[in-house]
């Protein structure tokens, strides 16, 4: 979808309490970045995000992507693993998390957020494409090839996996593997 789209949720925080309009939610903010678009809500104070545990994770998930822009991945590391504290069954801060870990060169914090990220929501393509790409940067090629294949298994059109398969063919000197890998993206 090329026109940006905004999906704004009045009284969010009521929505959150409920088991499955919480996981709506949850996978709104998640997926709406993929479409080019993003997710607002609007309530009368802050503190209405204190009434419910999804909503306390969702409100210390955000902090932790502030605190990555504003005052570096320490804070946001603090932040999401709060986040996962507060509701361990909330998927999106354990992307984040994997990925301010990586950044601060803590791989095997970063493997475990990632595979919990994947055990939450198995499913979907992006907990298994950031997971391999944690293994490229650890120079573990071939199982990182595995779990793109895995998201692409799930989403054909998953274009990301098709870089990365082709990006550790490339460190792995298959460079025909990976032209034919990059000639894909041409679908």
């Amino acid at each position: 979808i090329s026109k940006p789209m905004v999906l704004l949720i009045d009284e969010a925080w009521q929505l959150m309490a409920g088991v499955r309009t919480g996981q709506f939610i949850e996978t709104a903010f998640r997926r709406a970045r993929k479409y080019n678009g993003i997710v607002g809500v609007i309530t009368q104070s802050f503190e209405d995000f204190e009434k419910s545990e999804a909503a306390r994770a969702a409100m210390r998930s955000l902090q932790g992507e502030f605190s990555a822009m504003v005052q570096g991945l320490t804070e946001a590391v603090v932040e999401l693993r709060r986040a996962t504290e507060i509701n361990p069954e909330f998927s999106q801060p354990y992307n984040q998390l994997g990925y301010a870990l990586r950044f601060l060169d803590d791989y095997e914090g970063a493997e475990k957020a990632f595979t919990t990220y994947i055990r939450l929501i198995p499913k979907e393509p992006n907990p298994y494409d950031s997971y391999a790409e944690l293994l490229m940067k650890m120079g573990r090629f071939r199982e990182s090839i595995t779990q793109y294949e895995k998201a692409l298994a799930i989403s054909p059109n998953f274009v990301a996996s098709y870089v990365g398969i082709g990006n550790d063919q490339i460190f792995l000197g298959e460079m025909h593997e990976a032209r034919n890998t990059f000639t894909k993206l041409a679908f």
